[in-house]
């Protein structure tokens, strides 16, 4: 029998150990039916089900949809998994016509190429590469676009429809571009004759550099540029060069337009053979494929200048024929050594255009007019009239300008006539001639017995000879001097442009001398006297001669080395003729005078 206090005892231990209550109101261990019994001393086993512990699924929470962000293995939300999230504004599960695969919206130029919206391209506007449609640029496909420096398309690239090959022109003359196909051989944003450009058609003409004068220094290169002001498609390139230097030979020059350079000049070596330099003072010439002598075999010691008149570069200068002038030419003056300094005064690109020469004859008629008419004598012109005392006129191809006296002035105009513009006072003029290349005008003042030289402008006005009754003249370039001839006591003379070494070349010519035309590429000077006879010799008088005969009387003188031609006033036929200038064979008659012809010019 088991102690009474010892029961009571083991009773409470049970209890405790349960957790059950003596309280059967309250007790935990009652059965969840509350029906009292007492689950240990009935011996069943736990529900698992009722015991969310013991269940892996149950959730914890109490929440029995079972939200997936409860669980951590969940993937986190991203572009493309078709859902639209924070942050996107669309999601397609990946590209598509309206939603990007950066799950933005898909529109053209936001810089996202989306092929499925039928994008090839998107620069985020208009590009050299890309429309503004984005549709990958090229000329032909319809679409102008400016930043790939198309003007027009058509849909084509065909020329000669009104819009280019390359969609760059839209074929008018004028617009400041070179269209081959329809024949243009410059375009200088005008259809102006006289400027170098006459209706996209190229005429001779010079430009200058106008950042000069450049020193050269020591050990160093120098360079200086021109910039031509339009497009101009070129068959010969001259060079007009003016370099102050004491030492030649530390020089070497040398031109670049584009991808290619011409020598002009190594050292100014060899002039009298290996081993031998120019050691001179300066250089003042014109440098040209055709002259028959080298630049480098040019130098007179001691100068200055050492090097003067018109000589063939190192390297030919055809290197740059029939490509387009336009961009930047570059002269470069490399001086080799020390102790020698100098400066590249003035130089200038002298352009003959694509298959285009001087096409025109001007002329004076005493006491009237100024004419002019195409070669071949077509469309003769008056360009002005109502005129005194004007008997002579003459031509400066470079810059499109003509020159005329009238009543002891020389007046300069434009080649069709325009902006006349007075330039100098002088005093019965008899004769006019013009350098373009060195910018020197010239005239004869009959009265005064001067020959007198200026700027093209008319500044800097000088005595450069001195003659009875000078009268017709013409200027050699590629020697620099210049020829005269007086009308009384007829005599044919030359001399430097700077005055110097004057002399009689033909003597006691008889007749009144009138006319004067000089051909230095040939070493040729032609002459009238008034008479029926145009007269030829060599540039230093020898061996004169008869060319043609029988024409009464020959009053001004002008020859197209070109064509070959020779041109002349007659005035008692009241006719402009032409003859061969080889042989005086050939005579033919140009075009009416319309009045006492005088003094005559090509250009």
């Amino acid at each position: 029998m088991t102690h009474p206090k010892i029961s009571t005892l083991l009773t409470a231990l049970a209890l405790a150990v349960t957790g059950c209550s003596d309280d059967a109101t309250s007790s935990p261990c009652e059965d969840e039916t509350g029906d009292g019994y007492d689950e240990t001393t009935e011996g069943t086993t736990d529900d698992p089900t009722d015991d969310p512990t013991d269940d892996p699924t149950d959730d914890p929470t109490g929440d029995p949809t079972g939200d997936p962000t409860g669980d951590p293995t969940d993937p986190p939300p991203s572009c493309g998994d078709g859902v639209v999230d924070e942050g996107e504004d669309c999601d397609d599960g990946g590209e598509s016509a309206e939603c990007n695969a950066d799950c933005t919206s898909a529109a053209c130029g936001d810089g996202i190429i989306n092929a499925s919206a039928g994008e090839s391209c998107d620069d985020g506007g208009e590009s050299a590469e890309c429309n503004d449609d984005c549709t990958a640029a090229a000329c032909g496909d319809g679409i102008i676009n400016a930043s790939a420096g198309e003007v027009c398309d058509d849909s084509n690239t065909d020329d000669l429809d009104g819009c280019s090959a390359t969609c760059q022109s839209d074929e008018t003359c004028g617009n400041l571009h070179l269209d081959l196909s329809t024949g243009e051989t410059c375009d200088d944003g005008n259809e102006m004759a006289g400027d170098g450009c006459d209706a996209c058609a190229a005429e001779p003409f010079q430009v200058c550099a106008s950042e000069v004068p450049v020193d050269i220094t020591d050990n160093m290169t120098v360079m200086s540029m021109i910039d031509p002001p339009f497009p101009y498609l070129v068959t010969d390139v001259d060079l007009a060069i003016d370099i102050t230097h004491s030492s030649l030979d530390d020089l070497d020059v040398e031109v670049t337009h584009g991808a290619t350079t011409v020598l002009i000049a190594d050292n100014f070596d060899n002039q009298m053979g290996p081993g031998n330099a120019c050691t001179g003072d300066d250089m003042l010439a014109i440098v040209d494929d055709d002259a028959n002598i080298s630049l480098e075999a040019a130098c007179v010691e001691p100068g200055p200048p050492a090097i003067d008149g018109r000589y063939a570069p190192a390297e030919s200068l055809s290197a740059f024929n029939n490509a387009d002038v336009s961009g930047s030419w570059t002269l470069s003056i490399s001086d080799a050594n020390e102790g020698e300094l100098g400066a590249l005064d003035r130089w200038c690109l002298n352009l003959n255009g694509f298959g285009v020469e001087p096409s025109r004859l001007y002329w004076a008629t005493a006491n009237s007019s100024v004419w002019s008419v195409e070669a071949d004598g077509a469309n003769p012109t008056e360009l002005v009239d109502g005129l005194q005392s004007n008997f002579v006129v003459a031509t400066d191809p470079a810059n499109g300008h003509i020159y005329y006296d009238h009543s002891a002035t020389i007046t300069r105009l434009d080649a069709d006539g325009a902006n006349p513009v007075d330039i100098i006072a002088g005093n019965n003029v008899f004769g006019l001639a013009v350098d373009s290349s060195a910018g020197y005008l010239f005239w004869s003042e009959f009265d005064l017995d001067q020959v007198m030289r200026a700027d093209l402008d008319g500044d800097n006005v000088m005595e450069v000879g001195v003659a009875g009754s000078p009268s017709g003249m013409a200027a050699d370039p590629v020697n620099q001097k210049l020829y005269f001839i007086t009308y009384n006591n007829t005599q044919l003379y030359r001399v430097n442009y700077d005055g110097s070494d004057q002399e009689v070349i033909v003597p006691n010519l008889g007749g009144q001398g009138v006319a004067v035309a000089v051909n230095p590429a040939a070493g040729l000077v032609y002459y009238s006297n008034r008479a029926d006879n145009i007269f030829v010799a060599d540039l230093d008088g020898a061996n004169p001669s008869v060319l043609l005969s029988g024409q009464s009387s020959v009053q001004g003188l002008d020859i197209d080395t070109e064509s070959g031609l020779i041109y002349w006033v007659a005035p008692f036929a009241s006719m402009i003729r032409s003859a061969n200038l080889a042989d005086g064979s050939n005579v033919q008659d140009v075009t009416m005078s319309n009045g006492t012809g005088w003094g005559l010019a090509f250009m």
